[in-house]
């Protein structure tokens, strides 16, 4: 591997290590998060290498999943006095 390469190779690195930071930080600091914020940096790079300056910085967020409603669940009947 010639230096250029490898030095390519440490910049790609480096700026995962940063976007993967960043969303790390977005998303409040939680723990044993860091492969996922890895591959999602990785993901984010690769589509802004794929078409530059076409590439959003950052894909649209996910709609939150809804939580289940206390509503739904049925209520516990009470006893008949």
């Amino acid at each position: 591997m010639s230096m250029a390469m490898a030095a390519s190779g440490g910049d790609r690195e480096q700026k995962i290590r940063e976007v993967a930071y960043m969303i790390w930080m977005e998303e409040g600091c939680p723990t044993g998060r860091d492969v996922d914020h890895w591959l999602k940096a990785c993901e984010r790079i690769a589509l802004a290498e794929a078409v530059p300056g076409d590439a959003p910085a950052k894909p649209a967020a996910k709609p939150a999943k809804p939580k289940a409603a206390a509503a739904a669940r049925p209520r516990k009947a009470s006893p008949r006095r």
